[in-house]
């Protein structure tokens, strides 16, 4: 039954915003040549001085607008990939008013700048009826299916649904090939080393110098609490002095060691828009910390 609805909702969702989702026409080729630097919100942005970036093609995601140096950057374009019914779907970790708070703290970090927007098409609606981010250029997307069910560059058109919809990641990759980058790097993507960095920069511990070892075991105990889809007692950890006598619990864990890992849906995907990138021509380069490894890119 899904199979058959879930292509027909599409259908039905692209009619609806089709309009809209061809005003992308306008990002075809804006950046061309120039290299792109995308900003996801793993622990390592922190160990980065990403305001020296501020003069190139920026595109950042989701909470980027809480990391320090987040003013310096000057952002060009900010990704929100998740549709207005998802967001709405709420638990005992994301309410209602969850929802709202983002939004608004999006605003009050945005609405003055710049930077353009590039959102799901149904988020349309809500900032209308909020009257929120009404002054940033705003450019909208629908899913055309999961990437890796289609071929070819029609995951790569904007201004049609795309399949590069399943992530910030893949659809700040998507706009920054749409707009004419042929060399992208990739900052603070935790999930894409090896090991893998397990969290943000926004959420992740801190310990002073003075009491590493008594105010570790209570750290990660808070922490495990308030994140209980994780399984702290299998992730290792490691102490990043961070100045101001402060440390940095880096959580990590191995995927190589988890059976099946190459079968893993993001990393599957993640060699599939390699792949597709290089057949066009792009280069994708994964800045990422000393100690670890890059999966794929």
């Amino acid at each position: 039954m899904k199979k058959v609805i879930r292509p027909l909702f599409r259908k039905c969702e692209h009619q609806y915003y089709r309009k809209l989702i061809r005003k992308n026409e306008h990002l075809k080729d804006r950046h061309k040549g120039e290299p792109a630097h995308i900003f996801a919100t793993g622990t390592s942005l922190l160990n980065e001085d990403i305001s020296s970036l501020k003069s190139s093609l920026t595109i950042g995601c989701n909470y980027i607008f809480r990391h320090p140096q987040f003013k310096d950057l000057n952002l060009d374009y900010y990704v929100v990939g998740v549709p207005f019914r998802r967001w709405r779907q709420t638990s005992q970790r994301f309410t209602h008013k969850d929802f709202d708070d983002f939004h608004l703290e999006v605003n009050d970090c945005l609405a003055e700048s710049s930077t353009a927007l590039f959102m799901h098409a149904t988020l349309e609606a809500y900032l209308k009826n909020r009257n929120i981010l009404q002054k940033n250029d705003k450019y909208y997307f629908v899913q055309r299916r999961p990437f890796g069910e289609s071929k070819g560059q029609e995951d790569l058109n904007l201004s049609l649904p795309i399949s590069l919809a399943d992530g910030s990641m893949h659809l700040m990759i998507a706009l920054a090939i749409y707009m004419g980058s042929k060399e992208i790097f990739l900052h603070g993507f935790g999930y894409s080393y090896s090991p893998v960095q397990a969290f943000h920069f926004y959420d992740c511990l801190l310990v002073n110098e003075s009491d590493v070892e008594s105010g570790l075991k209570p750290a990660i105990a808070e922490f495990a609490h308030s994140h209980p889809e994780s399984d702290i007692t299998q992730m290792e950890h490691k102490l990043v002095k961070v100045g101001d006598g402060k440390y940095l619990v880096d959580f990590f864990y191995f995927p190589e060691n988890m059976p099946g890992y190459k079968n893993l849906d993001f990393y599957r995907k993640d060699k599939l828009l390699k792949q597709l990138s290089e057949n066009i021509g792009v280069k994708i380069q994964n800045v990422i910390p000393a100690g670890y490894e890059s999966m794929v890119f």
